[in-house]
């Protein structure tokens, strides 16, 4: 449970334990997603910021072996409800789940009133366990923040440490000024939208053209 924007090697970790604990119940292993980002709806003139789009998080959360993608629409009703409320209508009587693995600071329900241990009592009482997960990284603890900022920076090398593989963008090539061509260099260009924005300057890229074709 939680925004796994980046799919990075914490949210792995959580989705490590949720395996484990499939395994020792027999339940398929999902994972909860909310769209859009609740970052974006309690700031929707936030500059962009997502690590990935909806399509490429559910790749690879599905090469993590993920079977369900529960993509919950975050909204007012949503925002508002208490711990409870999201414990009970959400995960209990909507999804059914049997267990709940969340990073341990993971804070949820109106105002972020519920936390990891609230979520465990709750759980108690509609018949879900829950595992807080520590954060891997030490005191500085992989985020999407983190990622995020390495990104801003420039340094792909970090955030591709971070994440567990190179940042990726995709999306249509679209028409730009032909610039490079005349000294040689096309470019393609494709629209960040809402993709966080890079350190202005020239990158190295693998581009995946589609069929295998790189």
């Amino acid at each position: 449970l939680g925004n796994f924007d980046g799919v990075h090697l914490g949210h792995q970790a959580v989705i490590a334990s949720a395996r484990t604990a499939g395994e020792r119940l027999g339940a398929a292993l999902g994972v909860i997603v909310f769209e859009p980002h609740p970052r974006r709806f309690f700031q929707p003139d936030a500059p962009p910021f997502r690590l990935q789009t909806s399509g490429q998080r559910a790749r690879a959360l599905a090469a993590l072996e993920v079977e369900e993608v529960f993509e919950i629409g975050f909204d007012a009703s949503l925002a508002r409800s208490t711990d409870r409320e999201f414990a009970e209508r959400l995960l209990h009587d909507s999804i059914g789940v049997r267990h709940v693995s969340i990073g341990a600071d993971f804070r949820f329900g109106r105002d972020r009133m519920g936390d990891a241990e609230s979520l465990r009592k709750l759980g108690e009482e509609f018949g879900f366990s829950v595992d807080p997960v520590a954060p891997v990284g030490g005191t500085a603890k992989i985020s999407s923040t983190l990622i995020r900022k390495a990104i801003v920076a420039g340094d792909m090398k970090q955030a591709a440490e971070l994440l567990g593989r190179p940042w990726a963008i995709e999306g249509e090539v679209q028409r730009g000024f032909e610039r490079g061509r005349t000294f040689g260099m096309p470019t393609a260009n494709i629209a960040l939208a809402d993709y966080v924005r890079p350190r202005l300057g020239v990158y190295a890229t693998r581009v995946d053209l589609g069929d295998g074709v790189w």
